[in-house]
């Protein structure tokens, strides 16, 4: 009984440290993402009418928006869009990633940052 007891914990502690290393990548993913999503936007507010056309604490909240809408992603396409090797690459796989499903993303959006 005892034996059984010491094989179901060690079990149970070897799933738990694999799981853990996971969790704390996807946790490191999501920060590095949400500063991209931040970034990305920061690089085009001045191209962007409708972000040069935003007060200060408007485009806070647009941008915390985004980063929100945008949490919904994979985590392989964030981390797809982390590992550009430069801004304007990040730029176009963010691109690439906002159009996976651009109709919900468009009303996602439209509902929750407007």
């Amino acid at each position: 009984m005892r034996v059984r007891q010491s094989v179901v914990v060690a079990v149970a502690a070897i799933v738990v440290f694999s799981i853990a290393p996971e969790a704390a990548r996807s946790a490191s993913v999501e920060s590095a993402f949400s500063s991209a999503v931040a970034r990305i936007l920061d690089g085009v507010k001045s191209q962007e009418d409708f972000l040069k056309d935003l007060s200060s604490a408007e485009y806070r909240e647009f941008v915390s928006c985004a980063q929100r809408v945008m949490s919904a992603a994979p985590l392989k396409r964030k981390q797809y869009v982390l590992d550009a090797s430069n801004q304007s690459e990040m730029r176009q796989r963010f691109d690439e990633v906002a159009l996976d499903n651009r109709a919900a993303l468009k009303q996602q959006i439209t509902r929750e940052c407007a």
